[in-house]
């Protein structure tokens, strides 16, 4: 049988209904046990540049000592590359000293350098429909290969 866009359209809207529902119960009952754990949320969606990650990095300063969850809604398809990595390397860190979990929802887009951050995910979740990589993407300024697999 044969199925149009028309048909597929409903149903497109009806998951991202689902999982916006799903993933706020997910916040909430994770705010519900806050004082087990504590849960930062941060939602990278747009440009990902030094001032909007500088906001994040003090987000993550201010973590717990014992087994912090961070939760990444990402949503973005451009970015300085360097921050990018930096801002991974923080995480990376803050998984080995405090056992930070990490727990990444793909939007739609996780396109340019935002693409490399799933790869520290332990929980990795996914909207129907995702366009996830090409970490060099719309860089001024993109690194060769050699020199990015060093970075990271």
């Amino acid at each position: 049988m044969l199925t149009t866009k028309v048909d597929q359209y409903p149903m497109k809207h009806f998951m991202r209904i689902f999982l916006f529902f799903y993933f706020l119960a997910f916040g909430l009952l994770h705010q519900l046990s806050a004082e087990e754990n504590q849960t930062a949320f941060l939602s990278l969606k747009g440009f990902l540049g030094k001032e909007k990650l500088s906001q994040y990095k003090t987000t993550l300063d201010s973590l717990p000592q014992t087994s912090p969850i961070l939760v990444l809604e990402i949503d973005s398809m451009s970015g300085d590359l360097g921050q990018v990595l930096d801002f991974a390397k923080t995480i990376y860190e803050l998984k080995k000293l405090k056992q930070l979990s990490v727990i990444v929802y793909i939007h739609d887009n996780a396109l340019g350098p935002s693409a490399i951050l799933p790869f520290l995910a332990d929980e990795l979740y996914c909207s129907l429909y995702v366009s996830w990589g090409d970490i060099p993407l719309s860089t001024d300024n993109a690194l060769p290969p050699n020199i990015l697999r060093n970075r990271v």
